[in-house]
């Protein structure tokens, strides 16, 4: 990962991932960020996973260009991002806690926005069902989704 200071930082903060949940997280990033990748053609995503708290894991989304610049590629890859980490946690028996969310220019001014994984899952389930469209899912991501700064 490259150009990620306050990623390390997180993951420095949370005290690195337990040994245990390193191939946990391994797997949810390369799954979530296969997805968004395959799915998003205008922009890399870089995954990584830190340990919460809680002793579950934080995921960490991170895309290259600066989505969050313009609405229309800010709100397709946050769906997208949200609907990946739903569909990867959802199957996985790994704990996890948050979806972090930020882009390369965001990073540099030690920003990004965080939702809890479980709102992820119950957003995805709300479009898979047909009671919630596309533009809905955004509203319900923004509402979610709380400004975040790493501690230092």
């Amino acid at each position: 990962m490259r150009a990620m200071g306050w990623v390390v930082l997180l993951l420095l903060a949370a005290g690195g991932a337990r040994a245990q949940s390193n191939a946990e997280g391994l797997a949810l990033c390369n799954e979530i960020g296969s997805a968004v990748r395959m799915l998003v053609k205008y922009t890399n995503t870089e995954c990584t996973y830190g340990a919460n708290q809680d002793g579950g894991l934080d995921l960490i989304l991170v895309a290259v260009e600066p989505v969050f610049s313009v609405k229309a590629s800010r709100d397709a890859w946050l769906v997208v991002a949200v609907g990946a980490t739903a569909q990867a946690t959802r199957s996985s028996t790994a704990k996890t806690g948050k979806l972090i969310v930020s882009d390369r220019t965001m990073i540099a001014q030690a920003r990004g926005f965080a939702l809890p994984t479980a709102t992820a899952r119950a957003i995805q389930t709300r479009i898979k069902a047909g009671e919630l469209d596309l533009a809905g899912a955004v509203v319900e991501i923004d509402a979610a989704m709380v400004a975040y700064t790493p501690a230092r």
